[in-house]
């Protein structure tokens, strides 16, 4: 918004209040657990993907200490649960979320490593002498 007003300010002061005011809300059902929560992520992300990932990484970590607590309290749950997200793109990245740490080329800036994998990797980020590249 280039030109925001008082009205704007007091819609987004109303709007942080309700959302300050329903942080502990959970609902329980007799055919199973919902559970939902409204607040701040404790990180920052520079992509909503990662964002919308964060919050379902979220999710499943609620799921399995719910599980524990409901297990404990001699309910127990069968089947997998399902995590609703409306990203395809995170949905993508939370099937694929690992590289090996072979093929992980950032190490060589971040990490102590042994010669032969300072150097594979350094390769595989096309990191080379000038001189080597003059010559051929």
């Amino acid at each position: 918004m280039s030109k925001p007003t008082k009205m704007h300010l007091q819609a987004a002061k109303r709007a942080l209040m309700y959302l300050k005011g329903t942080v502990n809300y959970g609902i329980f059902y007799k055919r199973g657990v919902v559970s939902w929560s409204s607040r701040k992520q404790p990180l920052v992300t520079l992509s909503t993907t990662k964002a919308k990932f964060v919050a379902a990484v979220v999710c499943a970590c609620q799921d399995a200490w719910m599980r524990r607590i409901l297990e404990k309290l001699g309910h127990m749950e069968k089947g997998s649960t399902t995590i609703m997200c409306n990203s395809s793109s995170a949905i993508k990245l939370s099937k694929n979320l690992f590289c090996s740490s072979k093929d992980q080329v950032a190490d060589v800036m971040t990490k102590p490593l042994k010669l032969e994998d300072f150097l594979r990797l350094r390769h595989m980020l096309g990191v080379c002498e000038v001189l080597d590249k003059l010559n051929t």
